[in-house]
């Protein structure tokens, strides 16, 4: 895959995304906690924008009326339909995925 600079690292902050379009793709590349990772700007469900919404943490729960948030900053969800997918390593079979890129610094 061709390489192409979209951004410096000042450009992003942590907790902050950058949009950019790449041969003809919408990519969002997300600093989380000082780790750069990008993705499509298109759900695997049905297309909606992912990276524009805000970006969450994922809401668990053991039992019922027990909840926790675990993966802040981690988080994006479809405005269309509210599917999560991450911007961050994903823990196997938690999450649907976006397509992801490999971001270099």
């Amino acid at each position: 895959m061709a390489r192409h600079v979209v951004a410096t690292v000042d450009d992003i902050a942590p907790g902050q995304r950058k949009l950019v379009h790449v041969q003809g793709r919408d990519i969002g590349v997300f600093n989380v906690g000082g780790e750069f990772f990008a993705i499509a700007d298109r759900c695997p469900h049905e297309g909606g924008s992912l990276c524009k919404r805000r970006v969450v943490g994922l809401a668990e729960s053991s039992e019922p009326g027990s909840y926790q948030l675990s993966r802040p900053g981690e988080m994006v969800r479809c405005p269309w339909h509210g599917w999560d997918s991450t911007c961050a390593p994903e823990n196997p079979g938690a999450i649907r995925p976006a397509p992801r890129f490999a971001p270099s610094i």
